[in-house]
């Protein structure tokens, strides 16, 4: 069970994570471009969809060091 939750907090993680890239790449190229045009907006959800991602990564870390332990103290 925790091998599963792991590998979907890692999944959903790094797919937030290289949205967030994706939207502040976009951010950067567009304001060359036209600077007045909703910045803040696109800055709020690239950090937004950042955050949520490390916190999703940082969940699957947790669970990933906590099987471990269980089951070293299993097998002892």
């Amino acid at each position: 069970m925790r091998s599963f939750l792991f590998t979907t907090f890692v999944s959903l993680g790094g797919v937030a994570l290289g949205f967030s890239a994706v939207v502040f790449i976009l951010t950067f190229a567009v304001s060359r471009v036209n600077p007045g045009q909703g910045l803040a907006g696109r800055i709020e959800v690239g950090l937004i969809s950042l955050v949520l991602g490390l916190i999703l990564v940082g969940i699957a870390v947790l669970l990933r060091g906590f099987g471990r332990r269980s089951a070293a103290s299993i097998r002892e």
